[in-house]
Parts: structure tokens; C-alpha cells; sequence
């Protein structure tokens, strides 16, 4: 067993992915904790509710599960170019928010291999917090803003999880730590719009941050300065800045770009099904289509 869990390690690992396999019975330790800073009003009742109290309500489902198998996807920003009345419109899609391509071929390489030694895994890509997943099971560390550094990528990866019954060989479960570096920087603190980082800690004011109100269908709320806005979907102010992505900043995936005529059909037609085809299928490949409403509004604000 444990020669075969070394194996699964060092083919992702040679294929750039960074791992961890990690008991099944963690998962009650992730629901403790997430409940703890609630009660400690550390996260806010709303989020809690929004977010976070779906991660655990499926776990009766996985009678046979034993293991969970965090893994890092290594992703770079993408560039997404807007032409809208002569003028070039550069935005950015953070690196969380685009990773279908890649899961599909990490899922197919993950899911053989298993299959082919008798175990079998299913999927549980947003059904778990995959940052605290990632930095307990010792695979990563919290930077100042919350966000999970993994080594050789920093903040641009994407985190998927898996749910096996491969029996757990190793297991580095921890407590969560921050990145060393951050306890004399205050780069992402200083340049935050929104003022959501905290000093004394790696826990934000998830509430107060951008990306959290970006991602929302409501309004924008009265305290939020049009300017602040930097990506069609999230927020880079903090990663941009911080020292630990200085050698990820010139990996950049060149994305699509939206056509004058195109621009307009999505900042004039409020409902998806009114633009054209080519037009819908550039947004799928931006995994925009169902937010739609969000990445048009988004963009608006952006280009205006």
C-alpha cells in the first residue's frame, strides 16, 4: 500500500501537480474548526450561511471513503482583451476561476491509476474549504491575506479534491501555519482597497473583500469605490503585490479577445440567450456563463 500511494504521488508530482493524501476522518477536524472561528466571530454569520455550512452536508454520502486527496493545479492569470469604442480594454481572470481543461485531465489521470489498483474516487472540487484542506494536510501555508501558497507555484494554482477509498499510507496533518515571510511584510495589508487584511492574523474580513462582493449578484455596496475593481471576476491587489509571486507574474495565459462589436452586445443585452453564438461560446470558455450577470456587470464597471 504504501509503495502504491508513493507511486500516485510521483506521477502527479512529474506531471507538475503538488499532493497530500489525508484521512477521511479530518473532515470532522475541518468542521470543528469552521465552527470555532464562527462562534469566535471570525467569520461572518452571512458567509457562513452562503458559503461555508454547504461543505459538510453531503460527507453521510461517503460511507466508503477513507481518504481525501488534495492536489494543486498550477495556473497562471489570464488575460482577457476587451475592444470597445477604439479603445483596448486589458482585463485579468484570476487564477482560481479557470481550470476545467485541466481538471478533466488530472481527474482522468488520477481516476486510472486508482482504478487500475482496485480503489475508485469521486470528485469533491467546491464541496470542501480547499484552502484550509490544502494548508492542514501540510501541503501548503496561509499567506497574510488568506490566500494558500504552495510551493514552486505561490497563489496560482487551483485546489481539487478527491474523495478514494485508497487507504491513507502518510499522514502530515496540522496545524494551519502562515507563510514565515509574511510576518515582517505588510505588502498585500498596504495595498488591499478595501482594508480586509488583518495585521494581527491570517484571517480576513472575508465580508469586506472584494473578491467576495464581486462574485455576489447583489448590488455593489455604497463603500465600494468603482476604482477598486481590477479583474472581471475576484480581485489581484493582493497577489500582485506579494514578494512570493514575483516569479509567476510573467506566466500569463493569453486568453480570448472580444471583438468592438461583441463588446457591445454584452454591455446592451442583459440576458445571455440574446448574444451571438460565437460570442456565448467565448464566455463558456471563460467558465462565465452561468454569472453571466455578474461578468457583464463586472465588465461594465471595469471599461466605465
Amino acid at each position: 500500500m504504501p509503495g502504491f500511494n508513493r507511486k500516485l504521488i510521483e506521477t502527479l508530482h512529474n506531471q507538475n501537480y503538488q499532493v497530500r493524501i489525508t484521512s477521511i476522518d479530518h473532515l470532522v477536524d475541518l468542521e470543528t474548526e469552521i465552527l470555532s472561528r464562527k462562534k469566535e466571530g471570525r467569520i461572518n454569520e452571512l458567509l457562513y450561511h452562503q458559503e461555508l455550512k454547504q461543505f459538510f452536508s453531503f460527507a453521510e454520502r461517503l460511507s466508503e471513503a477513507k481518504s481525501l486527496i488534495i492536489i494543486a493545479i498550477p495556473h497562471p492569470m489570464t488575460v482577457v482583451r476587451f475592444y470597445y469604442k477604439e479603445n483596448l480594454h486589458a482585463t485579468v481572470v484570476p487564477p482560481t476561476y479557470l481550470s476545467r481543461r485541466d481538471e478533466s485531465k488530472l481527474t482522468t489521470t488520477l481516476t486510472t491509476m486508482l482504478n487500475s489498483a482496485g480503489y475508485s474516487t469521486i470528485i469533491a472540487n467546491n464541496k470542501l474549504p480547499l484552502k484550509l484542506l490544502a494548508v492542514k494536510s501540510g501541503m501548503g501555508k496561509y499567506g497574510r491575506n488568506n490566500i494558500c501558497y504552495i510551493p514552486g507555484m505561490g497563489s496560482f494554482h487551483r485546489l481539487v479534491a478527491f474523495f478514494s477509498d485508497l487507504p491513507v499510507a502518510e499522514d502530515y496533518w496540522q496545524q494551519a501555519q502562515m507563510l514565515e515571510k509574511c510576518e515582517s511584510c505588510l505588502a498585500c495589508l498596504k495595498n488591499c482597497p478595501t482594508g480586509c487584511i488583518q495585521k494581527d492574523q491570517f484571517m480576513i474580513k472575508a465580508e469586506q473583500c472584494l473578491t467576495f462582493v464581486n462574485e455576489s449578484s447583489d448590488p455593489f455596496p455604497e463603500w465600494v469605490d468603482s476604482s477598486w475593481h481590477n479583474a472581471l471576476i475576484g480581485c489581484m491587489q493582493c497577489q500582485l503585490i506579494c514578494p512570493e509571486n514575483k516569479s509567476y507574474l510573467s506566466k500569463v495565459d493569453p486568453g480570448l479577445n472580444f471583438s468592438k462589436e461583441e463588446t457591445t452586445n454584452i454591455l446592451n443585452n442583459a440576458h445571455f440567450e440574446q448574444i451571438p453564438l460565437e460570442t456565448k461560446e467565448k464566455i463558456r470558455a471563460l467558465e462565465m456563463a452561468e454569472f453571466y450577470q455578474i461578468f457583464r456587470r463586472n465588465l461594465s464597471v471595469l471599461i466605465n
